[in-house]
Formats: structure tokens, C-alpha cells, sequence
């Protein structure tokens, strides 16, 4: 099944504001000198497949500059959340930038870290002027979709099954799917 994808208008919303770090935590650009191994842990607990550090470095020389952020737990040195401001992944639309890989450990939730990591990396992509971002993400990740809608994000129509998708995660966080903006594939991702 294709994932579903979400538009951010950068034009159209007002910048987020960065939330204040919790104490106890960090706030950060992954460093692939000492992160590679908490980055890759941070993925499994997340729920995402394994990695190798030559795919983690691919993914920095994709991102931004200082774009993949990073939560640190500061009492235990662990990664707890992170997101990723990436340069496009539509070379064709040079203005579409990506937020890819959000993720926060199962052991944090709950704190915000996660909101945290996603506005950081949208600020990145703002900073790098990308007037819209696309990400790409599955219907069971209801925490994160929650996130994105707050944040202003808005269904990408893709597919022919993705209305229907669509309304089943909206009922499930309460939105009304019906009188939502959505984006035509057309519009932004041919």
C-alpha cells in the first residue's frame, strides 16, 4: 500500500513556533561522529526497519544542512526523538522540501520531543526556502498525523484509495476530513 503524503504551504501558514525544551533534554544537529549507533537504536524503538550507518550518512548528505534533529536525553545520552529537513525529494518542483524519518522512543512519548523535532526541522526547511514540504507516512501513525494536522499540514491526494484512508484517520483524530484543504497530486508532485 502507498503511503500517505502530506503538504506543508510554508506561504500560507505562519512560521511555528519552536516549543521550549523540556528539562532534561537536548535539542540538536545529529553528529555522525558520535550518534551513528543512538540513531540507529532510535529507528528500531520506533518502530523502523534497521539501518546501516552508510544509509544514515546517505540521508545527511540528503539533508539540509544541520537538518536531521535530534532529541537528546541528557541523564542517559540517548536519542530520543528526531526528524529530518531534507532537500526535495521532486527535482522537478525544486520548491518542495522534505521532512522525512520522525520518530520519538516509545519510553518518551508523551513529552512533546517528537513536536519538538518536527517545528525544528520545519524551521530548517523554512530557513532553507522551501516555500512547500511533502512528507511521506502511514495510516497507523496517528500520534504523528495528529502532530502534522496541528501544524498545518494537509492531505496529498495520490492514489484513488486515499479519500477514503484519509477520512478513516480524520475520524480517528476527531477532524473533519470533508471540509479540510486538501492538494491534488497535480497540483504539487507531478
Amino acid at each position: 500500500m502507498t503511503q500517505l503524503k502530506m503538504i506543508y504551504d510554508a506561504v500560507a501558514n505562519p512560521r511555528p513556533q519552536l516549543p521550549t525544551v523540556p528539562d532534561g533534554f537536548v535539542l540538536r544537529p545529529l553528529s555522525l561522529e558520535t550518534d551513528i549507533e543512538k540513531y540507529l537504536k532510535l529507528r528500531l524503538e520506533s518502530g523502523f526497519s534497521e539501518w546501516t550507518p552508510e544509509r544514515l550518512e546517505a540521508l545527511c548528505v540528503k539533508a539540509c544542512p544541520n537538518g536531521v534533529r535530534v532529541v537528546e536525553h541528557l541523564a542517559s545520552g540517548r536519542l530520543v526523538a528526531s526528524a529530518s529537513a531534507e532537500t526535495t525529494d521532486y527535482p522537478q518542483r525544486c520548491a518542495i522540501g522534505t521532512l522525512g524519518w520522525v520518530m520519538a522512543s516509545e519510553e518518551f512519548r508523551g513529552k512533546g520531543l517528537g513536536r519538538l523535532a518536527v517545528i525544528s526541522a520545519m524551521l530548517c526547511l523554512r530557513d532553507n526556502r522551501y516555500l512547500f514540504a511533502a512528507l511521506s507516512t502511514d495510516d497507523w501513525r496517528i500520534p504523528a498525523l495528529s502532530i502534522y494536522f496541528k501544524l498545518g499540514w494537509r492531505p496529498c491526494i495520490i492514489e484513488e484509495d486515499m479519500p477514503a484512508r484519509w477520512q478513516a484517520v480524520c475520524d480517528k483524530l476527531g477532524l473533519d476530513y470533508g471540509g479540510m484543504k486538501t492538494f491534488p497530486r497535480n497540483r504539487l508532485l507531478d
